[in-house]
C-alpha cells in the first residue's frame, strides 16, 4: 500500500525492497545479485545504485522495513484492553509467527531468517529492545490493573519482559516447527500472565 505523502524517491525504495524481497526468497541471499534486483524492479542497475549501496544495504533495509511493521502491530495490539494472555499470543501470532510462516514458504527462507543476526543485527537489537519496552508496559499496567505489586513478588515488568523475549528466542533457536513453537509459546504466555494476575 503506497503513502500518497511519499515522495517518489521513497516509492521507488518501496518497490526495490518489495521486489527484492521476493527475489531473496526465490534465490537466497549469496546468489542474488543487484541485477537480479534491478530486474525484478524494472529498473536500470545504475538507477538501483543511487538508493542503495549493494545487497546487504538492502537486506538491511528489508529488515528495517518488516521490523517497523512488527512495532506497529505490537502497539496497537497491546494497547488494547483484552486479557493480557489475549494480548501476548496475539502479538506473537503477528509480530513473529506470520513472518516466520511467509519466510518458511521458500526454501530460502530459513537462510534469509538466520541472516539477520549477521547482516542487520543493529537493527535486530533496536526492534528487540522496542518490543520488550511495550511488554513492559502492557505487563505493568495489567498488573496495575488487577491490583498486582510486582515488586513485592521480587521482580518488575522490565525484568519479566526480558525473560519473556529471551525465552522466545530460545524457543526460536531450539523448535524448527512452528506449530511446535506456538505450543511452547502459548505456555510461556500463561506463565507470564499469572505473573500479573492475582493469584
Amino acid at each position: 500500500m503506497n503513502d500518497s505523502s511519499a515522495s517518489p524517491d521513497d516509492l521507488k525504495r518501496q518497490r526495490i525492497l518489495e521486489r527484492a524481497a521476493k527475489v531473496f526468497l526465490a534465490y537466497g541471499i549469496q546468489r542474488t545479485t543487484m541485477d537480479d534486483i534491478a530486474k525484478a524492479a524494472e529498473m536500470s542497475r545504475p538507477a538501483l545504485y543511487l538508493l542503495f549501496r549493494n545487497k546487504i544495504d538492502i537486506y538491511q533495509a528489508i529488515a528495517l522495513s518488516y521490523f517497523d511493521a512488527s512495532v506497529a502491530g505490537a502497539r496497537q495490539v497491546l494497547a488494547g484492553d483484552g486479557p493480557i494472555d489475549e494480548r501476548l499470543n496475539l502479538l506473537l501470532e503477528r509480530s513473529i509467527f506470520a513472518m516466520m510462516e511467509e519466510f518458511m514458504r521458500s526454501p530460502h527462507g530459513p537462510e534469509i531468517l538466520d541472516m539477520k543476526n549477521q547482516l542487520a543485527a543493529e537493527v535486530l537489537a533496536g526492534w528487540k529492545s522496542t518490543m520488550a519496552s511495550l511488554v513492559a508496559e502492557a505487563l505493568d499496567r495489567a498488573a496495575r490493573d488487577s491490583g498486582v505489586d510486582l515488586a513485592a513478588r521480587g521482580y518488575s515488568a522490565e525484568t519479566l519482559a526480558s525473560l519473556f523475549w529471551d525465552a522466545i528466542e530460545g524457543m526460536k533457536a531450539r523448535l524448527q516447527n512452528l506449530d511446535e513453537l506456538r505450543v511452547a509459546a502459548r505456555s510461556l504466555v500463561s506463565m507470564t500472565a499469572r505473573a500479573v494476575t492475582p493469584t
